[in-house]
């Protein structure tokens, strides 16, 4: 199994602003910047990269918003994380065919009312303390994740709601990985 050993998030600035390159009516002084994010693992050859662009003003929140979403990734499995959007993506499917033509209930399409079953399988009230003690002894990722990962990426949940690809539950087209 192949684990996430660290995540990390680099400020990355291009000094724009010096020549005026790049600037425009809202943002004459803007230095384009990029919260840079490498998802390192034990092993080398098997490394995650992203990173989200902004115009210098903000980027250190970025950069530290990445850092804090990384700590909990950390000692996880690349596996378990696939698994997750693998297997919904899988289930989705199958609920999609088995529901279709169904009609709406309580205002809720099938497709509504599966994705919102998923997200009540994994809610929890749990405290911060319970939380890091999860962190240490449970190896799967923390029930946030396996919700709000795998619907980032999965174009029926978009579908499913009625959302722009803008929506900001949902990662960037370009960026939205699809297993199977």
């Amino acid at each position: 199994m192949t684990t996430i050993t660290a995540v990390t998030a680099h400020d990355v600035r291009f000094p724009t602003s010096l020549t005026m390159d790049g600037s425009d009516a809202m943002n004459k002084d803007g230095d384009y910047s990029a919260a840079y994010v490498v998802v390192h693992t034990d092993d080398p050859a098997v490394k995650g990269y992203g990173f989200t662009f902004t115009i210098g003003r903000g980027n250190d929140l970025c950069v530290e918003a990445a850092r804090q979403r990384g700590l909990p990734l950390v000692g996880r499995s690349v596996e378990d994380a696939v698994a997750d959007l693998g297997g919904l993506a899988l289930a989705q499917r199958a609920h999609a065919r088995v529901a279709d033509g169904t009609p709406p209930i309580d205002g809720l399409t099938p497709a509504q009312r599966f994705f919102l079953a998923n997200a009540t399988l994994w809610r929890a009230n749990i405290s911060p303390e319970y939380q890091r003690t999860l962190a240490g002894i449970d190896p799967h990722s923390p029930r946030e994740l396996r919700v709000h990962g795998p619907i980032s990426n999965l174009e029926p949940f978009r579908d499913a709601f009625g959302l722009p690809d803008d929506a900001p539950i949902l990662r960037p087209p370009g960026e939205r990985i699809e297993i199977w």
